[in-house]
């Protein structure tokens, strides 16, 4: 029986062994399981799962449109339904990489819906894209959206507008142009009122806007102060009655129109509006100065018989404050504007969101008349067609050539070319003629590398004494002055900063003023490129910013800042009286600087006043304008300005007569201000400038302007601040005042 229990044993040794191989199967198994829930743990420490958003929306634009070289506004739509945090939300160009990068930094509670605005630069023409990314303190991404593009990118030249009306249907519409180019045609963009900015510098990108008097009512306190302040600053506000009480029920409506409403009446205009578009009228606000001043009106438009048969529902009353009345028939107006700072304000008695205005065939070219746009653009002859959308030459470049270092100089072309010539004969005829004279041709394989050394060296020895210096900060204020109807001054401010640097190197910017942004140069159809060259980054706060800005080595880099800014008391005032066929004038400078110098441009004359002591009232009469011609003054000027421009992005040439002398910046800088008011149809000597820059539409309008240098000081912080001190610094600033003439 020996043999059964052998047997025995030695089933029970493999069971054994069996079952202690399964228990260390199962210890495996889950030391393994363990160390992967460990790691798991740890790769999830190091890289978190994304926790996304709710609601991430993004609105371009004005309803996806961008005027080409202006401000636009970017705004988000933020939900989170996650743990509060503080988000970044960073917005990169998508063109390779070049332009600015901007920061919003906002706080995001848990189950809230917010809304944010950031003022953006359009720099490019035709195509532009954005990308956009939201991230928490910890640098983890929330949201991500690549290549966001609008839905047209509109020619400088050609304006853009706006409408917040009370339906969809009532939307104001505009003629097409002959050109089939879409980004040549004007664009009348639909605005919710929850998306209008609440920042005046995100409005600056539109030439009108369309209001509907019942949706007054909605926009906040906030919307409604940075839409006035875009009024005043220089846009059109166009603003629809339907019922007496819609102006009376908002208190800033109701001071800002030139109208006293007192009823309602049922009446037949129609007619009168129909002949109104056929009349040929003064071009008041002018978007166009290179065509005629008095054009031909739209006289082949053809009659609507439906339209004539209904009846418009029209508010009555009168022009007050200031209003003139347009369009009447008899006793009732129908169309009446009167201007607002350096803005126009429109009121149509009736609204042009119910019938029969909804579907007259005409009501196209109404608009157009409204908002003064050139019958010429829309002449299907070409003969007669006067359109051309293209040019010219970015004003931030000539401003540049005034402002940049003159620490930097050019070598010019002739020395070029001796060094040229010089470096080929002492590689050829010389080499070869001191190695056959010592009988050791060999020796040219050391020779040639020694003279690519030597004028290397050479080379960068002059481009040293040419371009090193000291840093170097210059910075010039060109500011409007705005009356804010309770006895203050609303200024809006662009500041244009130089700085050139001894090496590749960053440096801070920032502005506090009430609302202010910076963007990069902007080229210009002419400038060598249309969009933003550097990789700076600027980070709005609120309404100001903090900017990190990047200059390689010997070079200068401008950069633009644009704010607005209340206060108390203005800085400049004046007051201009015609008087037996000259004028008065009483300007007070607030100041406790002096202003020097002072000129008045009136009646199309550019006149020089003097200078004005610190808080010092004169008063200059002016029994005859001896002034030169405005137009002939900037004709002469126009040569200089574009030399400046061009030579500026030349790497070679002299620079000693292209650029302004000190005493001459004065009057570059105030010439510039009306460089649109020459009437110039080539477009390669026209200018280009972000809107409200340009003064020729007060001028044209019969408005005075006064133009007053402060030198060696700004009105404003300078956007160095405090962490940026350069050696070497410059500041100016020139007062812009529009007033009208008694």
């Amino acid at each position: 029986m020996n043999w059964q229990r052998a047997f025995t044993r030695l089933i029970s040794r493999r069971q054994r062994q069996t079952s202690h191989a399964a228990r260390l199967r199962r210890n495996g198994a889950c030391r393994r399981a363990a160390a992967g829930a460990l790691l798991a743990l740890l790769f999830l420490s190091v890289f978190p799962l994304e926790a996304r958003l709710k609601q991430f929306d993004v609105f371009l634009g004005y309803d996806g449109y961008i005027p080409e070289g202006n401000w636009f506004p970017l705004t988000f739509e933020v939900q989170n339904d996650g743990p509060t945090f503080e988000a970044l939300i960073e917005v990169a160009p998508g063109q390779l990489g070049r332009g600015q990068i901007r920061r919003l930094r906002v706080e995001l509670p848990t189950g809230t819906l917010k809304r944010f605005v950031l003022p953006a630069f359009c720099a490019a023409r035709g195509y532009a894209s954005w990308d956009i990314v939201v991230r928490d303190a910890n640098g983890n991404k929330r949201e991500e959206i690549k290549d966001l593009r609008p839905k047209q990118i509109t020619q400088g030249r050609v304006p853009l507008f706006a409408a917040i009306p009370r339906s969809v249907g009532g939307m104001p519409k505009l003629p097409e142009i002959a050109q089939k180019q879409s980004y040549q045609q004007p664009q009348m963009a639909r605005l919710a009122v929850e998306l209008l900015p609440d920042n005046p510098i995100a409005l600056e990108g539109l030439a009108g806007i369309y209001l509907n008097a019942e949706k007054a009512l909605e926009l906040k306190e906030n919307q409604a102060k940075a839409l006035l302040a875009w009024l005043a600053g220089g846009g059109h506000l166009v603003v629809g009655l339907h019922q007496p009480s819609d102006a009376a029920a908002v208190p800033w409506l109701r001071d800002l129109l030139p109208f006293q409403a007192s009823g309602l009446r049922n009446h037949a205009g129609q007619r009168r509006l129909e002949n109104w578009i056929e009349q040929t009228t003064p071009r008041t606000w002018a978007l166009d100065n290179s065509l005629q001043e008095d054009y031909a009106a739209f006289s082949s438009l053809r009659r609507d018989a439906v339209f004539s048969q209904g009846d418009l529902a029209v508010v009555t009353g009168g022009a007050a404050r200031g209003g003139q009345i347009l369009l009447a028939d008899g006793d009732l107006p129908l169309v009446i504007s009167a201007g607002r700072g350096r803005g126009l304000v429109t009121v149509l008695t009736f609204s042009p969101e119910t019938e029969p205005f909804r579907s007259w065939k005409s009501r196209a070219f109404f608009w157009a008349k409204v908002f003064d746009l050139p019958p010429a653009w829309f002449e299907k002859d070409e003969k007669k067609n006067q359109y051309s959308d293209y040019g010219g030459w970015s004003v931030d470049s000539v401003i540049g050539a005034i402002v940049d270092s003159r620490q930097v100089r050019k070598l010019p072309i002739g020395w070029l070319l001796v060094l040229l010539l010089g470096y080929l004969a002492v590689i050829g005829p010389l080499d070869q003629f001191v190695l056959r004279k010592i009988n050791r041709p060999m020796l040219t394989w050391l020779t040639f590398p020694a003279y690519v050394l030597l004028f290397s060296g050479l080379i960068y020895l002059i481009g040293y004494k040419l371009r090193a210096g000291d840093v170097e900060w210059n910075e010039l204020h060109i500011v409007d002055v705005m009356a804010d109807g309770g006895g203050g001054a609303a200024l809006r401010g662009q500041a244009f900063g130089s700085v050139y640097s001894p090496a590749n190197a960053r440096y801070p910017l920032e502005s506090r003023l009430d609302f202010a942004s910076l963007r990069e140069e902007f080229s210009g159809s002419y400038g060598g490129g249309a969009f933003e060259t550097t990789r700076s980054v600027v980070e709005q706060r609120g309404n100001n910013f903090v900017a990190e800005v990047a200059v390689p080595v010997w070079t200068c880099q401008l950069f633009a800042g644009h704010w607005w800014q209340h206060q108390r008391q203005p800085p400049l005032t004046a007051a201009v009286e015609r008087q037996a066929g000259g004028y008065q004038v009483r300007v007070t400078n607030h100041l406790p600087r002096p202003l020097n110098p002072i000129r008045l441009v009136v009646d199309g004359r550019l006149e020089n006043l003097g200078e004005l002591a610190p808080q010092q009232t004169r008063t200059f009469t002016l029994p005859v304008l001896k002034g030169p011609k405005l137009e002939q003054r900037l004709a002469e000027m126009t040569d200089l300005f574009i030399n400046a421009a061009s030579h500026r992005r030349s790497a070679l040439g002299s620079d000693e007569h292209v650029r302004p002398g000190r005493e001459q910046v004065p009057d570059w800088v105030m010439c510039l201000s009306f460089a649109n008011s020459h009437n110039e149809p080539q477009g390669h000597r026209r200018f280009s400038a972000s809107r409200g820059f340009d003064l020729s539409a007060p001028a044209r309008r019969g408005e005075a302007v006064v133009l007053a240098w402060m030198p060696n000081h700004l009105l404003a912080a300078p956007m160095n601040g405090a962490e940026f001190r350069p050696r070497r610094q410059q500041n100016d600033t020139l007062l812009r005042l529009v007033t009208p003439v008694n």
